[in-house]
């Protein structure tokens, strides 16, 4: 394989990973919510006081949003990422096939 190609594979692999991690961190965020969830019944049930809970609800919650955005930040990234790398495989494909017909 030529070096552009090794990079585009290369570049590939870590795109994976980084889908990877992204499904991993949404599903962080989503036992952060249920957790999030079964505390909120729990904290009423020992009758905790509610401002307390509240604050501990809004805290997490801003935690949430924060992986959230973040998370955007690195789908948005990955788009990007993917369509270069799309792009490069084209534009070998297409050197390929001038090389090939320059052989002929």
């Amino acid at each position: 394989l030529s070096t552009a190609q090794k990079a585009s594979q290369q570049q590939a692999l870590e795109m994976e990973e980084r889908n990877r991690e992204l499904e991993e961190a949404k599903k962080r965020c989503e036992q952060l919510q249920e957790l999030s969830k079964q505390q909120e019944g729990q904290l009423a049930e020992q009758g905790l006081d509610m401002q307390e809970r509240l604050r501990e609800l809004g805290e997490l919650s801003a935690r949430v949003a924060e992986q959230a955005a973040q998370m955007e930040v690195l789908s948005s990234d990955l788009s990007t990422s993917q369509k270069a790398s799309e792009q490069q495989a084209l534009e070998m494909e297409e050197r390929n096939r001038e090389l090939e017909e320059a052989k002929k």
